[in-house]
């Protein structure tokens, strides 16, 4: 687990390094080492630069039972026997990069017809799948269906594979019309890292038939995913998903279903804020049918709230065209998609934390069996401030209430890995995040900028430069200022803590060090920057025993004192280790507490990360963290308590059942503290509600189960006026949509279930918000804007 010290950038052009925005194409070249630390233009973040072991999110895995189906469209599976083709007396397949590739169109030589389109070509991966249409990513294998890249897709043996040395892929067409097929074959194939041979095949039939068969299969086979998916990942039929049930010798057979109606919701589900009571959603139906022309009719299951429909221009309301007493689309032409707007209007006493979940049923005229099926859930939402970065629009903060929501562009370009917001005593808000630029000797730098704004989201101080390294004395240098975050005091000053690491071209080696700075209520800074580690060891491949430093985090106490704390890695005689630390400052930066280390890693087995902290009552401060034991590979949560003098006031206490990492918490005003964390065991967000005297959970840990199953992550907690807990997080995989809940202060108990607040404005959606619990915060809503200026 020896750290390597990444020397190579002296290879990369400057060229490469033109700055770019959130969501923009690399810039370097895939595979590019870089140090630590620095954000290359376009690369996906790192969140704070960390070297730690890593654990994927997991999902539920699937089994395969003898037959399966139907999916939504009428394909099931059977196994069948065993009946190889061999092809490798064809055509051998060119791959660019016999690793996550995809090849060139290739001719299927006949009509194919999969879900309710038709191909003659199509692409096959490295990675053990087909692409019939759009290639997407496909190193990591997920469930189906799952909306997002790839689509489309035929699986007989999705891993991360690699073609190459032995290993090739061939096709070999065959038969005569109209009992045609095509066969490709992935012979003496290796997942990534083994070598254990795999020799597997898919068979496409004229009739649309799917045949799945493995002739050889050694090595770990329980990773892999094996199914079809349609073109808009809403379909798909799944035989198994990284559990065991694949041998050698089996064979699956995927029957297309006989011609019928058939009818498409698009999406599968949704859901938003009503905003003054009201929102607007927008639905596609789709003939998926083979008998021509249908009419479907809508109904809704879902009770207390009004629902209307509308053509999708919004300009008519729909109507009953078929006198059947039901609210219909009138006729659609097979293939053809018609849009619907729906309009969703709460009851008049709606509050806070209602919501209605409704599922919307279009069902065929041909044929009433067959019906589609979407779900929206709505709900009036509590008051919050939620910041993002989109490329779209570059970084914004999102005020949101019941009566309205307003959206503050705080800056239309942001190239950093992540930013931080703040609510301040005054009830405005501080804005800090990182900028990417190129230096005055061409050398890639991160620096940190900040904005302050009111308590109606105007900009009140202007985008102000934090550190600046524009200009550097230092020729061989990148630097990087890393990972902000914000605490504020009651008499309100304001402090800013952030790693800066030093990359030396040169030597190859890293200085780390963590910084603070102090700024006055309006934003200016009157301390800073100040060194609060003094390292001035620089950390090369070999060298024991000099820090890396990560994971800052920040809080103040009641007694105007800000807690800050970190992460130190680094490599001794006996191993790797990670432990968190913390040290106390006055509102001026002067130190009440010199760096003290909080926890005691075992080297090379038991590592802690993630610190997260939150003010209590009575100059307390709750440091929660995630312990990860190498052995086991699982994370546990687990907290101390301290008072503003550092002493401790609970020792290292794991919270039962919490296996996770990336922990933020919030004491309630009733005193109960609101932590959440990742479940690396589910994926999902956890939630508990503690004690805020004797620490004991009191509910929980729950996990917050989105709609969209999508794997989990980066959790921020902030509750509104009223008291009740609002949790915001990101999809852990994408990066491309937000998540709320809403939770009961009192009880724990979930009020709204998770939903999707905001999704990304591109055309490929790309969503950063922070990564350590700063993302969101308390609001007061819009009233004063609207209150008129009387003099009495």
């Amino acid at each position: 687990m020896k750290r390597s010290v990444l020397i190579s950038l002296l290879a990369i052009s400057m060229a490469a390094l033109v700055m770019a925005g959130v969501g923009q194409s690399p810039t370097a070249a895939a595979g590019t080492p870089t140090p630590d630390g620095i954000n290359l233009p376009g690369e996906r973040p790192n969140p704070f630069g960390e070297q730690r072991p890593q654990l994927p999110l997991p999902a539920r895995s699937v089994s395969p039972r003898g037959s399966g189906g139907p999916d939504q469209f009428g394909y099931s599976w059977e196994d069948v026997s065993f009946n190889w083709i061999d092809a490798t007396s064809g055509a051998q397949v060119t791959f660019q990069n016999p690793d996550d590739s995809y090849s060139d169109l290739i001719g299927i030589g006949f009509n194919f017809e999969f879900y309710e389109h038709t191909y003659t070509q199509l692409h096959i991966g490295t990675n053990g799948i087909l692409a019939l249409g759009e290639t997407g990513a496909s190193s990591t294998n997920y469930s189906i269906p799952q909306d997002t890249q790839p689509d489309n897709l035929i699986g007989p043996f999705w891993d991360d594979l690699v073609v190459s040395g032995a290993g090739k892929v061939y096709i070999l067409g065959g038969g005569s019309a109209p009992n045609r097929y095509f066969v490709v074959e992935w012979h003496d194939v290796n997942k990534v890292g083994a070598s254990d041979a795999l020799t597997f095949e898919v068979v496409l039939y004229e009739n649309g038939n799917i045949l799945f068969q493995y002739h050889t299969l050694s090595g770990v086979l329980d990773q892999s995913t094996v199914g079809i998916e349609d073109g808009d990942g809403l379909d798909g039929l799944l035989y198994v998903y990284n559990a065991a049930g694949l041998a050698t010798g089996d064979a699956v057979m995927f029957e297309r279903p006989d011609a019928t109606a058939r009818v498409k919701f698009l999406p599968r589900s949704q859901s938003g804020f009503a905003i003054s009571g009201r929102a607007t959603f927008f639905l596609d139906i789709r003939n998926t049918g083979e008998l021509g022309s249908d009419t479907y009719d809508l109904s809704v299951v879902g009770s207390g709230w009004g629902v209307s429909f509308y053509r999708g221009d919004g300009l008519a309301s729909l109507s009953d065209t078929n006198s059947n007493g039901v609210v219909d689309t009138g006729e659609i032409a097979q293939g053809s998609t018609f849009a619907v707007k729906v309009s969703v209007q709460s009851p008049l006493d709606a509050v806070s934390g209602d919501y209605v979940q409704l599922n919307i049923f279009a069902t065929s005229e041909r044929n009433p069996t067959k019906t589609a099926v979407t779900v929206i859930l709505c709900a009036i939402p509590g008051a919050f401030a939620q910041a993002y970065a989109d490329p779209q629009i570059g970084m914004g903060l999102d005020l949101i209430w019941g009566p309205t929501r307003r959206a503050t562009i705080v800056d239309d370009w942001f190239s950093g890995s992540t930013l931080a917001m703040l609510r301040l005593a005054s009830g405005g808000y501080a804005f800090t995040w990182e900028r990417n630029g190129v230096n005055n000797h061409s050398n890639p730098y991160t620096d940190i900028e900040y904005l302050m704004m009111n308590a109606f989201g105007h900009i009140t101080r202007t985008k102000s430069k934090l550190t600046n390294h524009e200009q550097s004395d230092q020729a061989n240098w990148l630097i990087s200022d890393l990972s902000v975050a914000l605490a504020s005091t009651p008499n309100g000053r304001i402090a800013a803590v952030w790693v800066r690491n030093n990359f030396d071209l040169e030597s190859g080696k890293t200085n780390s060090n963590v910084f603070l700075s102090i700024l006055n209520s309006e934003g200016a800074v009157i301390a800073g920057e100040l060194n609060i580690t003094n390292n001035s060891l620089w950390a090369g491949s070999d060298d024991l025993d000099i820090p890396r430093f990560s994971a800052p985090r920040i809080t103040a106490t009641d007694d105007n004192r800000f807690i800050v704390s970190w992460v130190d890695e680094r490599s001794v005689a006996a191993g790797d280790k990670s432990d968190v630390v913390f040290a106390i400052f006055n509102g001026d930066g002067l130190v009440q507490k010199a760096p003290t280390t909080l926890t005691a890693s075992t080297p090379n087995l038991i590592y802690y990360n993630d610190p997260s902290l939150a003010a209590l009552s009575s100059n307390r401060v709750m440091v929660a963290y995630s312990a990860f034991n190498y052995t086991t590979q699982s994370y546990t949560i687990a907290f101390v308590v301290l008072n503003s003098a550092g002493n401790i006031l609970q020792g290292a206490t794991t919270i039962a059942s919490a296996y996770g990492w990336k922990p933020d918490l919030l004491q309630l005003d009733s005193g109960k503290i609101a932590i959440t964390w990742t479940n690396t065991t589910s994926g999902r967000i956890a939630f508990a509600l503690m004690n805020g005297v004797s620490y004991n959970i009191e509910s929980g840990p729950t996990d917050l189960v989105d709609p969209t199953a999508r794997p989990a992550d980066y959790s921020s907690v902030t509750s509104d006026a009223s008291g009740k807990i609002i949790v915001t997080w990101m999809d852990a995989n994408w990066y491309q949509v937000l998540y709320y809940a809403m939770m009961d202060a009192t009880t724990g108990a979930i009020v709204t279930p998770p939903m999707i607040f905001y999704r990304g404005q591109a055309a490929s959606p790309y969503v950063l918000t922070n990564y350590a619990g700063q993302s969101n915060a308390a609001f007061g809503g819009f009233w004063l804007d609207f209150l008129p200026m009387i003099k009495r």
